[in-house]
């Protein structure tokens, strides 16, 4: 045997791929210790001494970042999270950490403007750090695959639709280094049955396969036969076990327009989500950390405008500031709203009529304010009592809801996420005034895309938006 048959062995073989666990592990440990590293030349650079309460801030940090990291599964395998999700999760992970220390120091020590100088620093320059080293890492097992390092070769048993869309995901990020050797199936086209995959691009039938993974030419079998073929899947999964290429079923659900789909067990039952909140487990902390976060960082500006705004709403109208109305929240769960109020008085009431142009029940401060969505400021105490969240479904009020769950189809699955202040539906040209059912049925869509896809990308983009959008069409 030569050496470049060695060679093709030991790529093979992956030494990165034996390793991969404890790769993970050690992405912690050295992402930890650039950041004592950091903190400690930020002190000496500030001139100061290096004090044990400095190294507990540290290890506070650190504790922290890793809690929230295993939360968030910021630090999972490479090969199956894209860079910018990765750097995203963990620029959020990391601010989320930051905010919890710098709230202890100023609770604990009071404001000392030197240490607070120097945490910002440290904290700005060590993620810095941290995002370009884990870059790195990530360009360097990007080669490492393209060269044939870490690589896995890919076989399907099932010449449809499924098979299809996975061979074109992992032809569109190479990156993942699964390299897919064909698709096989015993079935052949004829005039009565037409494959969903292209007859002329199946590798061969599935005996094929299987004589690849005994020979260890197939790391992995993905089997994407429909559900209905209980006992020939039985048979590959017994047949395939006889080698070491890992098996892994993709049931055949899509067709039912899943929400959050998700793999669970009951009692040993293997058991698939159809609909489902996004939010359980650990999203569900991460979500509330998300709020949080954007509390403290938003709450003073917050604080000051919605005092400008109380103070004109009394100095130009009669009555309370606020307006609360029921609306439905999370599990069709009951809950008071608060918003400015934007009508006179004697036009306020809990039955619901939407405001339409030159309506005359609207205050002249209360068009601006409706118009600039600046009404619904206090619903950010909403947001702090749990009650709502900064992004998600906009919520309707109680006598909507119950027309609209019986002529939209899956109206009332927007419940089953906390509701919002902004949401995807506002900054995609359906806020203010919906007077056809189309428009609504549009509306709609937008929440259950939102709940299907729902990211902290997701979240921050449709912040942004708000903010270029603040000026809505077709609100009065």
């Amino acid at each position: 045997m030569d050496d470049r048959t060695d060679s093709r062995r030991f790529r093979d073989a992956g030494l990165i791929r034996r390793f991969s666990v404890l790769l993970i592990r050690l992405g912690r440990v050295i992402d930890a210790l650039i950041t004592f590293a950091v903190l400690y030349f930020t002190v000496r650079w500030f001139g100061e001494a290096w004090r044990m309460s400095l190294a507990g801030i540290g290890l506070l940090f650190v504790l922290i970042f890793q809690v929230i990291t295993s939360l968030s599964r910021t630090y999972r395998s490479r090969r199956v999270v894209r860079l910018r999700h990765h750097l995203l999760s963990l620029f959020v992970s990391w601010n989320m950490s930051a905010a919890i220390v710098i709230s202890s120091i100023v609770i604990l020590n009071g404001a000392d403007p030197l240490l607070g100088r120097i945490v910002v620093v440290w904290l700005a320059v060590s993620l810095a750090i941290v995002a370009a080293w884990n870059v790195g890492v990530r360009i360097f097992l990007r080669y490492a695959r393209y060269y044939g390092f870490d690589a896995r070769r890919v076989g399907f048993v099932g010449a449809n639709e499924m098979a299809a869309k996975l061979e074109k995901v992992f032809e569109k990020y190479p990156w993942a280094g699964m390299n897919v050797v064909g698709v096989f199936d015993d079935r052949v086209a004829t005039h009565e049955r037409v494959l969903a995959y292209p007859a002329s691009k199946v590798a061969g039938s599935s005996s094929d396969l299987i004589e690849l993974a005994r020979r260890g030419a197939v790391d992995i079998v993905y089997i994407t036969l429909p559900m209905a073929a209980e006992k020939r899947i039985k048979g590959f999964v017994d047949t395939f076990a006889e080698t070491t290429a890992s098996i892994y079923y993709c049931p055949s659900v899509y067709s039912f327009d899943l929400m959050n789909t998700r793999s669970d067990d009951v009692f040993g039952q293997p058991v698939i989500s159809v609909i489902e909140s996004p939010f359980t487990g650990n999203s569900r902390v991460l979500k509330r950390l998300e709020d949080w976060v954007l509390l403290l960082l938003l709450g003073p500006f917050v604080a000051v405008l919605a005092t400008a705004i109380a103070i004109a709403i009394c100095a130009t109208s009669h009555g309370p500031v606020l307006f609360r109305q029921s609306r439905h929240g999370l599990d069709g769960r009951k809950f008071l709203i608060c918003k400015f109020r934007t009508m006179y008085v004697d036009q306020c009431s809990e039955a619901f009529s939407q405001v339409r142009r030159n309506d005359l029940r609207v205050t002249p401060l209360g068009r601006i304010l409706r118009a600039t969505s600046l009404d619904e400021l206090p619903q950010f105490f909403n947001v702090l009592m749990g009650d709502m969240s900064i992004v998600g479904p906009r919520p309707h009020p109680d006598t909507m809801n119950e027309d609209l769950r019986k002529q939209i189809y899956r109206y009332m699955i927007r419940h089953k996420v906390r509701p919002g202040i902004t949401g995807l539906a506002q900054v995609s040209g359906f806020r203010g005034e919906t007077d056809t059912n189309d428009k609504m049925e549009k509306r709609i869509a937008c929440d259950l895309e939102y709940i299907r896809n729902w990211s902290i990308w997701l979240d921050m983009t449709i912040l942004f938006r708000t903010v270029m959008a603040i000026r809505g069409k077709h609100v009065y």
